[in-house]
């Protein structure tokens, strides 16, 4: 049977192979969430169609089709947006730019 301290342990020469392969790994890692993403290329939507404060976003499903992602990740976008003030949701009638 193995010991919990047997998992727990390791020797220096281990940690030393750890810090080895960091250093071998040295890159940056892009960490940003993909409704993040999307939220910048809706922005990129705004200013290429030259939309204009009142003038409505197409749907979640057109969106989700062009951006080729679920409408969920839409749906979040569209939220932080709304927060950040670029877009105003109104329920029902569709999304638009302030």
């Amino acid at each position: 049977m193995v010991e919990w301290s047997d998992h727990c342990t390791s020797t220096l020469s281990e940690r030393k192979d750890a810090a080895d392969l960091t250093d071998m790994f040295d890159f940056h890692l892009q960490r940003d969430r993909l409704y993040e993403q999307v939220a910048d290329q809706i922005l990129e939507l705004i200013s290429c169609e030259s939309l204009r404060p009142g003038d409505k976003l197409p749907g979640e499903r057109e969106l989700a089709e062009k951006l080729e992602v679920s409408r969920t990740v839409i749906r979040e976008a569209i939220r932080s947006l709304h927060v950040r003030g670029v877009v105003k949701v109104k329920p029902g009638c569709g999304t638009y730019v302030q």
